[in-house]
């Protein structure tokens, strides 16, 4: 998980700031959501919000709910949102992430899987791929272009031999 993303969110940044000496401390990420949500959802929702935060912290915290201010107005680590509220949150974050990669790699997400759309969001997505989607995109165009000259000449010939 992206610790760096954890400091940015104020709750922990400023308790880490004002701590003078080594300590430690035990905070529930997942606050209360086991109560409506898997462990596996749970976790997911966790790396979004870290991964929003580290491409656009101020973004991802206005998606969030998250200020200074309203930091010690709720006793639970997130603002307490319905189900489906935070499935409209969690997919403004997706669309943030997968927006952030369209622009940094310069290419069209269209062209890529679920799985590979998944893997970017969850940060597992590799450089590589990108330059294959343009080499097969671009194999795929040259063998239509083959495959009408090809038609087209086979048609030439039919038709100049009868």
């Amino acid at each position: 998980v992206f610790f760096q993303s954890l400091l940015k969110i104020p709750k922990l940044g400023n308790l880490v700031k004002k701590t003078p000496v080594s300590q430690s401390f035990i905070f529930n990420l997942y606050d209360d959501w086991f109560n409506s949500i898997s462990p596996f959802t749970a976790f997911s929702r966790i790396v979004l919000i870290l991964k929003a935060i580290e491409i656009d912290q101020e973004k991802a915290k206005k998606l969030i709910g998250i200020s200074v201010s309203n930091e010690s107005n709720f006793k639970k680590f997130w603002p307490k949102f319905s189900d489906e509220v935070w499935i409209k949150v969690e997919n403004s974050l997706k669309d943030l992430i997968l927006e952030d990669f369209k622009l940094k790699k310069n290419c069209d997400l269209v062209d890529f899987t679920q799985n590979e759309i998944r893997d970017i969001i969850l940060g597992t997505y590799l450089n590589d791929s990108i330059s294959n989607h343009k080499q097969e995109k671009k194999i795929l165009t040259e063998e239509l272009k083959i495959n009408v000259i090809s038609d087209t000449l086979k048609r030439t010939i039919f038709v100049s031999t009868s």
